[in-house]
């Protein structure tokens, strides 16, 4: 049934995530345990369907019945389905046990539950929208424009999307390296995600050479810890808001906030940051921040950021 208007507007829970949960990554394994969500059976549509279901009232009651995706569901209405007279092909019922056990992307949700978390939701959301696109195994065209939209309102620089993928690319490159031999068909698949990102084949080298150092317990200057303040750049006279118990005292944050030339107040549109004891806070102050897409930080990403003003 061909489809007009392509491609559809629709919510996903996936790229919610990280606005109403506190979970490891967003696959829907992990962002089931974090709301205590069962899911057995995963990888089977109706389960899959039916854990996804759940896991979107869990989005629904957490906001309080008062979601910020009005404008999606006003598009999605809107949408005119077409109508179809034709016969349907006929369908064969099949038993799970009758299937391959191992899917041939399985893979690709371990890269996934890999990526980094960002403090910095402009990231985060670059990030969502990465992971997304990446999990067929094929970066269609659209998805390639659906990244220069996220990374344009974002306003991520070349630069830092390069690093984002190179992110990515590293991600891959532990997976390949989990059995530690890296064979011609996964250095293969590595050369084409790293064409695929805009990377070099110098970049695959590195990437691997980072994952054995840090399987062997050596971290690199090269760490994804640096996303917590990518794109983010403090000056002085921007406003900063601090929320929630925080390990040092919010009034002795705000008196250090202001020897740097920041003004503390209250979230406006005006304001540069959010600083939150967790960034997947759901206070006022937080909620608000979210909806002028004001970036939440962790006081450790904003002791970093206070070094650059």
């Amino acid at each position: 049934m061909p489809l007009q208007a392509l491609p559809l507007s629709g919510l996903c829970t996936m790229q919610w995530s990280t606005a109403y949960l506190d979970a490891p990554s967003r696959r829907l394994i992990d962002c089931c345990r974090a709301s205590g969500i069962p899911l057995t059976a995963a990888h089977s549509a109706g389960a899959d369907a039916m854990a996804t279901a759940l896991l979107l009232g869990h989005y629904l009651r957490q906001s309080a019945f008062r979601p910020p995706w009005a404008e999606t569901l006003s598009t999605t209405r809107a949408y005119a389905w077409p109508s179809f007279t034709g016969e349907y092909p006929e369908l064969r019922m099949a038993r799970r046990s009758e299937t391959r056990a191992a899917r041939q992307d399985e893979w690709l949700d371990r890269i996934v539950s890999r990526m980094p978390r960002a403090a910095d939701v402009r990231v985060d959301s670059y990030l969502a929208v990465l992971e997304m696109s990446m999990l067929d195994g094929f970066l269609a065209e659209h998805e390639k424009e659906q990244l220069v939209d996220a990374a344009t309102a974002a306003g991520l620089t070349r630069g830092q999307v390069l690093d984002l993928h190179a992110d990515y690319l590293r991600a891959m490159a532990k997976v390949a390296l989990e059995d530690h031999v890296v064979t011609a068909d996964e250095r293969l698949d590595l050369e084409k995600w790293a064409s695929m990102l805009g990377l070099r084949s110098t970049d695959v080298d590195t990437a691997l050479q980072v994952a054995h150092q840090e399987g062997l317990g050596r971290h690199t200057s090269s760490s994804p810890v640096a996303l917590t303040t990518s794109g983010i750049r403090l000056e002085p006279g921007d406003r900063v808001v601090f929320t929630g118990e925080m390990v040092r005292d919010r009034s002795e944050w705000e008196s250090l906030a202001r020897r740097h030339g920041l003004e503390p107040g209250g979230v406006t549109k005006k304001t540069k940051v959010v600083i939150a004891a967790d960034p997947n806070s759901f206070s006022g102050k937080a909620g608000k921040a979210r909806s002028y897409g004001i970036p939440i930080i962790t006081e450790t990403a904003f002791e970093r950021l206070l070094k650059q003003v």
